[in-house]
């Protein structure tokens, strides 16, 4: 369409406007409605600014999310101001999109398990059946990774099926052999 709006001055050569819209198969009067939105101001320009200047208020900031900006927009309504119109976060979202201010994602956290291509498979013996007839006949254990502001800290569980009894428990900042 743009290709159209230069080529015909804004419209007023009338018989190029038809060729061209029959040829790009657009009506003339969505190449009109198209000239009238150029003219337009963008909709959300204000909220791009309130955006930007959230961005930049604390360089914490700047890994901001669309949630946490829209929960920013929310707390800026509740607390300075109360007209101002805060769009949905999936709008927020294709705001930011739309004008480069959507951060990449964070990578998720490293798994503790790493795959031994060389190791034999052990076989299922509890098959998702996790509930026993007498104490001690299935015991688990599993190994779970909590950060923590000193680093991370790893928790081993040893689980009795029959009352989920806790038997053993290890904690420690590295994966040892006795975890």
């Amino acid at each position: 369409m743009k290709y159209i709006a230069k080529t015909t001055e804004n419209g007023f050569i009338k018989g190029k406007i038809a060729f061209y819209c029959s040829v790009l198969k657009v009506s003339r009067q969505g190449f009109y409605f198209y000239l009238e939105r150029l003219s337009r101001p963008y909709k959300y320009e204000a909220l791009v600014a309130l955006i930007q200047q959230i961005i930049s208020e604390d360089e914490c900031n700047d890994t901001y999310g669309s949630v946490r900006i829209h929960e920013a927009l929310e707390l800026i309504r509740d607390t300075k101001q109360p007209d101002l119109h805060v769009p949905s976060q999936p709008t927020v979202a294709r705001i930011m999109q739309k004008n480069g201010l959507n951060q990449k994602k964070k990578q998720g956290p490293k798994g503790l398990t790493k795959a031994d291509k060389d190791a034999q498979k052990s076989d299922n013996l509890l098959k998702g059946d996790f509930g026993a007839d007498e104490p001690l006949k299935k015991v688990v254990k599993d190994i779970t990774e909590v950060p923590t502001a000193d680093g991370k800290l790893y928790i081993a569980i040893i689980e009795d099926c029959f009352n989920n009894e806790v038997l053993g428990l290890s904690m420690d900042d590295i994966i040892s052999e006795t975890i």
